[in-house]
């Protein structure tokens, strides 16, 4: 459900950027073109953070708290520090930009190797009578 809510957004950021922008300001073109090409590049792959979002709480929930800290703090600090400093050294600005994208596919990837191993063991260890 939070992937779904979180790809309604995007969707209507890549269908209608211009208004969005304009809540911010219009004062000119030049302005609107670059902040419609910076919304739609920083939120490329915004689709995939409601996964482990959930996925996070989840591992809270079962009183992981290693693993729940660990991957609240992927994105915004192991993740997206390190790809804003590196990937403008390669790709100049949009470097800056693209890194957003490069950390939610990739923790998206991580969340993904922690999940998977969870829902065999649950389904092991908790199967209710089928």
């Amino acid at each position: 459900m939070a992937t779904l809510l979180v790809g309604a957004g995007w969707v209507i950021c890549q269908i209608l950027p211009e208004p969005i922008i304009a809540l911010f300001g219009s004062e000119s073109s030049a302005f609107t073109d670059f902040a419609v090409k910076c919304l739609r590049i920083y939120l490329l792959f915004i689709f995939c953070s409601g996964f482990p979002i959930v996925s996070t709480n989840y591992f809270q929930a079962t009183g992981q708290a290693l693993k729940a800290s660990i991957l609240s703090m992927l994105r915004q600090l192991i993740l997206l520090i390190p790809l804003i400093l590196i990937l403008p050294l390669f790709f100049g600005l949009d470097g800056v930009l693209y890194a957003a994208p490069a950390a939610d596919i990739l923790v998206a990837v991580i969340v993904l190797f922690f999940m998977i191993p969870e829902m065999k063991w649950l389904d092991r260890n908790c199967a209710v009578d089928r």
